[in-house]
């Protein structure tokens, strides 16, 4: 910036980055609650297990690689993959 520059105007925010105005959260807490309580039951009207999906979903999904991981280690017996040629070879070698 040079000498002969002057600036005029100068933004600043309104409010600080954490200014959260919890006075006012609490003022309208039954307008929240109400928002929170229509969007989790909008979220899971049309499923069958209701909100109970919100925690039998994660565990499903962490289970579910775990149970293909170990099935498939034991080589076949829940997807009964045939070995291929290779894979018999090197039984053989390795027996």
């Amino acid at each position: 910036m040079t000498d002969n520059e002057h600036w005029d105007l100068v933004i600043e925010p309104k409010a600080h980055l954490f200014d959260l105005k919890l006075k006012e959260v609490w003022h309208y807490r039954d307008l929240l609650w109400l928002f929170v309580k229509r969007d989790f039951s909008a979220q899971y009207k049309q499923t069958i297990l209701g909100p109970l999906w919100h925690f039998i979903q994660p565990i499903f999904t962490s289970l579910l690689p775990r149970f293909v991981a170990h099935e498939t280690e034991s080589r076949g017996k829940l997807f009964r993959v045939p070995r291929t040629k290779a894979e018999n070879n090197y039984q053989k070698v390795a027996n």
